[in-house]
């Protein structure tokens, strides 16, 4: 896994939000790869980052039946962004995709 993006963001309430976006790629083909989207929150009297909605959370099984989009979208949101950094997060997420999908299909074409 690399890490090749994150954002941080600090709340009036001083609780800061961390997106991480990671790369990960499949051990046999290396040509094949996915982001994946991490938010973390540190609230004020807290040491260290830690995941908004762990498993023993009641919205945990909530959100595990959405899409994966969609639930980083409600987490966001459970954090208490507001919908204007929600959507820059969006678009920096949509370029980063289509950055990695390049990356992706370039490495394809030079293994050719």
């Amino acid at each position: 896994m690399i890490i090749f993006n994150e954002r941080l963001l600090i709340l009036k309430t001083g609780r800061s939000v961390k997106v991480v976006a990671s790369r990960t790629e499949n051990a046999v083909d290396s040509t094949t790869a996915q982001i994946e989207w991490d938010i973390l929150i540190k609230d004020p009297k807290d040491p260290h980052f830690h995941p908004l909605i762990g498993s023993s959370h009641p919205m945990f099984w909530k959100i595990k039946k959405l899409s994966p989009m969609r639930r980083k979208l409600v987490e966001l949101q459970y954090a208490g962004i507001n919908k204007t950094e929600t959507k820059k997060i969006v678009a920096e997420w949509n370029k980063l995709t289509a950055r990695l999908s390049q990356d992706i299909l370039f490495s394809k074409t030079e293994a050719l």
